[in-house]
């Protein structure tokens, strides 16, 4: 009896597992440059953070250094600090 029971609640509840709707498959986001490729992009700028690293050019060399990213930090979008 127990196994009639489970083969009927079986084929009853199959055609609604076969609905179950399908996400659609988005686009990636677009891409932030990283916050070391914005100074090449900006070469007026001398510091810029995108709130997790600070990186900074030397007038004089035009090298560019960056600060180490923090355990828990969300980058957000890049922005000069001192043009």
């Amino acid at each position: 009896m127990l196994t009639r029971l489970t083969l009927i609640f079986a084929l009853l509840a199959a055609p609604a597992l076969a609905d179950a709707p399908h996400t659609p498959k988005m686009p990636p986001p677009a891409r932030e440059p990283h916050v070391s490729a914005y100074g090449a992009q900006n070469a007026a700028c001398l510091e810029w953070t995108n709130a997790c690293q600070v990186c900074t050019r030397t007038e004089a060399k035009g090298e560019t250094h960056c600060s180490t990213v923090g355990i828990a930090c969300t980058p957000t979008k890049v922005t000069c600090t001192r043009p």
